[in-house]
């Protein structure tokens, strides 16, 4: 019996647009300083870090609200 072959082919530039987007984002949110607060309904409010790197603090950071 001869051998066979199987081979994938798999296009991942939605991954790689995606991931370059969130490193834009994130660089943009820490060079301004600021901080977004999104719900998830999993884990309720989940606030991102980038306020809090070298210029740190609340300094336009958003508070989120208390998940009930």
């Amino acid at each position: 019996m001869p051998p066979r072959w199987l081979a994938q082919i798999e296009d991942l530039s939605a991954e790689d647009a995606r991931d370059l987007s969130k490193i834009e984002i994130t660089a943009l949110m820490g060079t301004a300083g600021v901080g977004v607060a999104t719900y998830d309904s999993a884990r309720g409010w989940v606030t991102s870090s980038a306020g809090r790197g070298a210029g740190g603090g609340s300094a336009g950071a958003m508070a989120a609200p208390a998940p009930r």
